[in-house]
C-alpha cells in the first residue's frame, strides 16, 4: 500500500487514501531512471488503478503527439484494444423481425407541425394587413395635403413657406404616383385576406382531425415492433485515413477494424516491430476515440500536466486547436 501524490477519488490534496499499485518488470527496471513525480495512476478497463509512466517533455513547448504510443501510455495490450472495440457505448432502435407485425398509432407530430405553421402564417398575415391599412391611410392623408387651395391658406396663416407652393402639374404627378401605390397596397391586402380565410378554414379542419386522432384508419400503420440493441465502440470508431497506412495487412483482409482484429488474432502481443510497423496511428486512434466515448477516463491530473488530444484530427493544422492543456 502507498500514499499517492494525487487522489483517485478526487479528494483535495493532501490526501491519505491508500492505493494499491502494480508494476511490470520493464517498469521496475526503469524505475530508477524515472522521477517519482512522473508516476500517476489511472483507471484502465476494469477500473483498477495501474501505474503509468509519463514521458519527459518541456511544458513550454508543444508536445509532438506523433511520438507517443498511447496504448503503452495507458498500459493497454492489443487484446485489450480489441476488447475496447467490443465495448458497448450506447443503444439504437431497430425493427424486431422475429415478432409478427403489429398495428401502431402513427405520431401526430406532422399534423401538429402543420397547425403551428398555419397559426404562424395567419399571425403574420394579420400583422401585415394592419400595416397596409396604416400605409393606405397615410397615403390618402398625403394626397389631401396637396390641395392648392389648402396650400395657399396655409401660406397666409404662416404654416407653410411660400416656396413650398406646388404647381398644378407637379401635384397631379404626385397624386398619380401615390394612387398607384395605394392600389398596390389594396391588392396585397385583398390577397392576404383571401389567404387568411382559406388558412382559417384549413386550420379548423386540422384541429378537428387532431382532436379525433386515431379514429381514422389512416392514423394507424402495420409494422414490426422495435427493440433496443447495443451499439459497440467498433460501430462508432473512425479509422485513420488509409492513404497514410504503410503497415502489414493479413491475407484476405482490407484495411480496417477487421484487418486489425485478424492481426491481433495471428500475432497477439508480439513485440516484433516489423509486424506492427504502420499500425501505431491506428492503435492511437482507438485509445483517443475511446476517451471521447468515455471508455477510458484519464485522471484530471493527467490532463493538467500533459497535452492529450481527445478528438480526431482532420488535418495537421487542427492538431494544436484540439489539445487540452
Amino acid at each position: 500500500m502507498s500514499t499517492p501524490d494525487f487522489c483517485p477519488r478526487h479528494h483535495p490534496l493532501p490526501c491519505t487514501c491508500p492505493v494499491r499499485t502494480t508494476e511490470t518488470n520493464a517498469a521496475h527496471a526503469d524505475r530508477s531512471s524515472r522521477r517519482p513525480e512522473n508516476n500517476i495512476r489511472t483507471a484502465v478497463l476494469s477500473g483498477r488503478y495501474e501505474r503509468i509512466k509519463l514521458p519527459r517533455y518541456n511544458t513550454k513547448k508543444e508536445l509532438d503527439v506523433r511520438r507517443i504510443y498511447f496504448p503503452a501510455f495507458f498500459d493497454l495490450s492489443r487484446k485489450q484494444l480489441v476488447q475496447l472495440l467490443d465495448a458497448q457505448v450506447g443503444t439504437k432502435t431497430e425493427p424486431d423481425y422475429t415478432l409478427p407485425k403489429q398495428t401502431f398509432l402513427k405520431s401526430p407530430a406532422s399534423l401538429k407541425a402543420q397547425i403551428v405553421e398555419l397559426k404562424t402564417t395567419l399571425s403574420q398575415a394579420e400583422t401585415r394587413v394592419v400595416a397596409l391599412k396604416q400605409l393606405i391611410a397615410d397615403s390618402e392623408k398625403l394626397i389631401k395635403s396637396w390641395n392648392r387651395v389648402r396650400m395657399k391658406r396655409e401660406i397666409k396663416q404662416g404654416t407653410r413657406p411660400p416656396e413650398n407652393l406646388l404647381d398644378k402639374q407637379t401635384i397631379e404627378k404626385f397624386k398619380r404616383d401615390e394612387l398607384k401605390q395605394i392600389g398596390e397596397y389594396e391588392q396585397e391586402k385583398r390577397e392576404l385576406q383571401k389567404q387568411s380565410k382559406e388558412s382559417k378554414s384549413k386550420l379548423l379542419e386540422l384541429q378537428s382531425r387532431l382532436e379525433n386522432w386515431g379514429l381514422n384508419p389512416n392514423d394507424s400503420e402495420s409494422r414490426f415492433p422495435t427493440r433496443e440493441v447495443p451499439v459497440v465502440f467498433e460501430d462508432k470508431f473512425i479509422p485513420p485515413s488509409e492513404e497514410d497506412f504503410e503497415g502489414k495487412l493479413p491475407k484476405g483482409h482490407e484495411y480496417g477494424v477487421g484487418a486489425y482484429r485478424q492481426m491481433v488474432y495471428q500475432y497477439g502481443n508480439s513485440a516484433d516491430t516489423k509486424i506492427w510497423r504502420g499500425w501505431k496511428k491506428f492503435e492511437n486512434e482507438i485509445v483517443l476515440q475511446a476517451i471521447r466515448h468515455g471508455l477510458i477516463r484519464p485522471p484530471k491530473r493527467l490532463l493538467q500536466i500533459t497535452l492529450v488530444p481527445i478528438r480526431i484530427w482532420n488535418c495537421e493544422e487542427e492538431k494544436a486547436e484540439h489539445l487540452i492543456a
